[in-house]
């Protein structure tokens, strides 16, 4: 095989073959979904003037008489290639990477809030999309690819970002799709049971979580000290002389105290290295203190003075799907959150329990082709906490969704109704409510779609419990 050096302009970058045109550059790399030296040939009817592809058993098609680099273990120099091409944006942005089981997407949108609040133009990527948050494109994944990484970054610079907030998955992590992205900030919000399908053991999923913290060039990294994994994180970390900002309510650098917890807000002082103040914040719920000292921490270490980061975090809103509120007054309280693990349902109906006037019901499923172990788990939680369940299908994928129940049901003991149809679900759960009761709606919480089959059919738990809510009358019984 001959090898090339490519010198000639290329004009475009891309893994995915349908997406070539005259002049790209090729990238072919087995991954988890297929192999991308199986299109060569059609990305160079394409256009193609040029490949990089990944030499491991596989020989390259002398037929194919294009300019062509064969590089080992390609899937993670992909990044570092595209960074390259698109010259580096990420070392012109203030680059904030968010990772732990639970907060990412709440902590980098209100990262995002509080930096446009004080005039640091701001994107996000992530879970509910990718760009500013007034004009979100939708994701695949949490973390996208490593060429559509560099791609965004570099499409953001150009129209005037300076700050990213980005969600870092295990998965983004140990495929390598970050590679090439220099960060200045990594936050850690915790560390609980999820991905087990992919990682298999609990040890795995934390080491994918903790290379991040080992990241090139990292100014600071914010770390929840009150997670088992954080201490043990920050104490690795201090010891190897890298510069942390520690955060919780029982512990850390920046702690919070005397918190009171409203009907749709709460108040803590907060104390720190760089100042103390008493705040008030329109959300609910001890894992929202957790991620407003997450997000009060990183302005903190990103240079923000004290009290322009307290004046931003007082402004904070809601983001979608996490712990949307509607209903309430003569209508049941319905509250649509995303939480799929058990920690993240177990915290969010804790922080419901505690608010409730009368009872709590919630509906709620399991992904399908997912972490089967959960199931149960979240089952007896939730039938723990709750005065009533209904035990529907979340996304049952390829699985059958009555299979799915019956995991769940396995954890479940009291007063419980399985409906697989999950509007049926949602709306038997409304009817069934007195004015004062809680309807928790878990699992789904931003998506609008419901994946059955392998088919994505548009579905919104929002908007099912808004047709369910206008039909309401209560019971007199």
């Amino acid at each position: 095989m001959t090898k090339y050096v490519i010198k000639a302009p290329i004009k475009n970058i891309t893994a995915d073959s349908r997406q070539v045109e005259n002049g790209s550059l090729f990238i072919a790399y087995p991954g988890s979904q297929g192999d991308g030296r199986d299109y060569i040939a059609d990305a160079i009817k394409q256009g193609a003037i040029a490949v990089i592809w990944d030499d491991q058993e596989f020989e390259w098609n002398l037929n194919w008489d294009i300019k062509n680099i064969a590089i080992p273990h390609l899937r993670m120099q992909a990044g570092h290639i595209a960074s390259q091409f698109f010259k580096k944006p990420s070392s012109q942005l203030w680059m904030v990477g968010v990772t732990g089981t639970n907060g990412k997407t709440t902590v980098t949108h209100w990262l995002s809030q509080c930096f446009n609040y004080l005039d640091k133009k701001t994107a996000v990527l992530g879970t509910l999309g990718n760009g500013f948050l007034s004009e979100l494109t939708p994701t695949l994944n949490t973390t996208p690819g490593p060429i559509e990484i560099q791609r965004y970054l570099s499409k953001y610079l150009n129209v005037g970002a300076q700050v990213i907030a980005m969600e870092v998955s295990s998965h983004g992590l140990d495929q390598g799709r970050l590679n090439g992205v220099h960060f200045d900030v990594a936050v850690f919000t915790n560390l609980t049971r999820d991905h087990l399908d992919y990682h298999e053991t609990m040890e795995a999923y934390a080491s994918a979580k903790r290379q991040f913290f080992e990241w090139d060039n990292l100014k600071a990294s914010v770390i929840n000290i009150d997670d088992k994994f954080g201490a043990n994180l920050e104490r690795e970390l201090s010891a190897e002389l890298k510069n942390t900002l520690t955060y919780g309510i029982h512990k850390g650098e920046v702690r919070a105290s005397n918190i009171v917890y409203g009907d749709s807000h709460f108040t803590a002082n907060i104390k720190s290295p760089y100042g103390t103040a008493d705040i008030k914040i329109n959300q609910i719920g001890e894992f929202n203190v957790y991620n407003v000292l997450a997000v009060l921490s990183t302005l903190l270490v990103s240079d923000v003075a004290f009290e322009q980061a307290i004046e931003a975090i007082s402004q904070i809103t809601a983001v979608a799907g996490r712990m949307q509120i509607i209903g309430g007054g003569n209508k049941p309280l319905v509250v649509v959150d995303y939480a799929h693990t058990p920690d993240a349902l177990e915290k969010v109906l804790n922080t419901l329990k505690a608010q409730a006037k009368s009872k709590i019901m919630c509906v709620f499923g399991c992904g399908g082709n997912r972490d089967k172990g959960k199931r149960a788990q979240m089952g007896k939680i939730a039938s723990s906490i709750c005065n009533a369940l209904v035990i529907t299908s979340d996304n049952p994928r390829e699985e059958n969704p009555k299979s799915i129940i019956n995991d769940i049901l396995e954890g479940v003991h009291g007063n419980y109704l399985m409906e697989v149809d999950r509007a049926k679900a949602i709306a038997i759960a409304i009817a069934s409510a007195k004015v004062g009761d809680i309807v928790l709606i878990a699992g789904k919480g931003h998506e609008e779609y419901q994946e059955i089959e392998g088919v994505k059919h548009y579905f919104s738990d929002l908007v099912q419990a808004e047709i369910a809510l206008e039909k309401y009358v209560e019971s007199v019984v």
